[in-house]
């Protein structure tokens, strides 16, 4: 497996983060990956992203948004992500971006978001 790991303290052993920035490109296109290795992210549609990881890296538990930044800060303003279910191969998992209102919507050109995905890589539940 490519993925390099540090110890890291949970209340569940073999519990691993992933981190990822992304950065926006405007409606209908890909985000810029800025920081997050051995996985790539294609579009599918409006606030809809796939996220690939090389590798299979456990069983995915769930992610969440660490940080949002934007030239504008209040452009992103009650912004959320919500994750699908992993495919059956476990390595591709839906991201799904959504504003204020809850509508889906494409990260636009200086928005960022940060992104926090954990796996369980061993143990009971995998």
């Amino acid at each position: 497996m490519s993925y390099e790991r540090e110890r890291q303290w949970a209340n569940e052993p073999e519990m691993t983060s992933y981190f990822v920035e992304l950065l926006g490109t405007g409606n209908g296109t890909v985000p810029t990956v800025t920081f997050g290795r051995n996985m790539t992210f294609a579009y599918v549609s409006t606030g809809v992203l796939t996220l690939t990881f090389t590798d299979y890296p456990g069983k995915f538990v769930g992610g969440g948004i660490l940080g949002l930044r934007a030239t504008t800060p209040s452009a992103l303003k009650g912004y959320s992500v919500v994750f699908g279910d992993p495919d059956s191969t476990g390595k591709i998992v839906s991201v799904n971006i959504f504003n204020s209102a809850g509508s889906a919507v494409d990260l636009q050109t200086a928005q960022r978001i940060a992104l926090e995905v954990c796996v369980k890589q061993a143990g009971s539940g995998v």
